[in-house]
């Protein structure tokens, strides 16, 4: 009997594993959206990370290189609160990673060790094509560890 392959399965990513970087941002909330719709359509993983790096933090009366604990539980927070969005739209649980670090060496080390098939980031740089990226999606958009997915702000959600 000769295998019949179907074109429109043909082209679906067998992607078990989605990353997706959150850094409170509209363009990272886009892409939580994105990557929620996507888990349950591929009924995929879903790992939700935030990485908090002190010199994305400084500011107001924080030190520079410092994070302060209560700046770590307001992070935290508002992870959670993107979890239960993801896990509204995927219709199932979503894992969070709260880390400390480079947000790109961060996540690259992340996929590895989850075994991530797609890393889904939103797309939110400034000024020309050099900077468009943003510069944790550009490093990781160099060097990727899988396949990066990168959304815009005014993509917004997927439809059902």
């Amino acid at each position: 009997m000769e295998a019949v392959i179907d074109p429109r399965r043909a082209l679906v990513p067998r992607w078990r594993t989605i990353i997706c970087a959150v850094d409170f941002t509209p363009a990272s909330a886009a892409a939580a959206r994105r990557a929620a719709w996507l888990a349950k359509q591929l009924d995929a993983g879903l790992h939700l990370v935030h990485t908090a790096y002190p010199d994305q933090h400084a500011g107001r009366d924080l030190a520079p290189g410092k994070i302060f604990e209560g700046e770590l539980e307001s992070l935290r927070a508002r992870l959670e609160k993107e979890r239960l969005a993801a896990e509204e739209v995927r219709g199932a649980a979503v894992e969070t990673h709260f880390t400390r670090g480079r947000p790109a060496d961060v996540l690259a080390s992340l996929v590895r060790e989850i075994g991530g098939d797609v890393l889904v980031l939103g797309a939110h740089g400034h000024g020309r094509f050099g900077e468009a990226l943003g510069s944790v999606a550009g490093a990781l958009a160099r060097d990727p560890p899988c396949t990066v997915l990168l959304v815009r702000a005014a993509d917004g959600p997927q439809p059902d």
